[in-house]
C-alpha cells in the first residue's frame, strides 16, 4: 500500500505504513530510507523535504530525500492535519495548534494554539481554521481570531476577491471579502470538504449528503 509519491530535485519519495522510500530512476527501483515509521504525506519545496503522519505530531526533515531528521513538535499525543509551504514560510498544524518554520528544520509554536485543519496564503493574507473557527495573519506567525469563533472548518478557497470556507459539523458555507469578517451563505448546513471556482462558477462538494452545491458570482 502506497500513501503518496512526490517528485523533487531529480528524486521520487514515496511512503506507506513501513516508512519512506526513494527512487532516482523514475520509480523503477526503490530504496528504503532511514525512516521506518508510518508516513501519510511528503512535501518538497524550496529545496527541502518535509514528511508527516496524520496519526502523530512528528515531522521528518530532509535536504536530499534520503536521510531524514525527526522533529517532535509537541510531546502530547496529537495529530498533524497538514504541512504547507507558501511565501517563504513552512506551517504545520493539527490538534496542538500551529507551528511555523523558515528553514523546515527549526520550528516554533505560534500564538494559535487551537485545533487547526488548514492554512493558506492569498491576497497578502494568511487564513487558518479548524474547530475553533477561523484566524487571520499578515505574516503567518502572529494570528488574530476572526468573528467566526466556533464551528469546524476543513477547507478554504480564495478567488476573485472572495474567501469561501466550509467544513464539518454541518456548518454549511461561509464567505468573506477581507478574510477577517465572515458571513454565512444561504447554505446553512452540510459538510463541505471541497471548494473551487472556475469560469465564474463556484462548486462546493457536500460530504455525507450525496450532493453538490453550485452558485454563481
Amino acid at each position: 500500500h502506497i500513501n503518496f509519491a512526490t517528485y523533487g530535485n531529480g528524486r521520487w519519495v514515496s511512503g506507506n505504513y513501513d516508512g519512506l522510500f526513494y527512487s532516482d530512476n523514475n520509480g523503477k527501483t526503490w530504496t528504503a530510507s532511514d525512516v521506518t515509521e508510518s508516513c501519510d504525506s511528503v512535501i518538497y519545496a524550496n529545496g527541502v523535504w518535509i514528511a508527516y503522519s496524520d496519526h502523530a505530531s512528528d515531522l521528518y526533515y530532509s535536504a536530499n530525500g534520503k536521510n531524514w531528521t525527526k522533529i517532535v513538535l509537541t510531546s502530547e499525543k496529537s495529530q498533524t492535519s497538514f504541512v504547507t509551504y507558501m511565501n517563504g514560510l513552512w506551517l504545520a498544524g493539527g490538534y496542538y495548534g500551529l507551528y511555523y518554520s523558515i528553514d523546515g528544520l527549526n520550528w516554533t509554536q505560534s500564538n494559535l494554539t487551537d485545533d487547526v485543519e488548514f492554512a493558506i496564503n492569498a491576497n497578502n493574507l494568511w487564513i487558518a481554521g479548524g474547530y475553533g473557527g477561523k484566524y487571520y495573519s499578515t505574516n503567518g506567525i502572529d494570528w488574530t481570531q476572526s468573528n467566526q469563533t466556533t464551528g469546524g472548518f476543513k477547507t478554504i478557497t480564495y478567488a476573485d476577491g472572495i474567501w469561501l470556507a466550509g467544513g464539518y459539523n454541518s456548518n454549511g458555507l461561509y464567505y468573506s471579502t477581507d478574510g477577517m469578517t465572515w458571513t454565512q451563505s444561504n447554505l446553512t448546513s452540510g459538510n463541505f470538504y471541497a471548494i473551487t471556482k472556475t469560469n465564474n462558477l463556484w462548486v462546493a462538494g457536500s460530504y455525507g449528503h450525496g450532493s453538490v452545491a453550485t452558485g454563481l458570482y
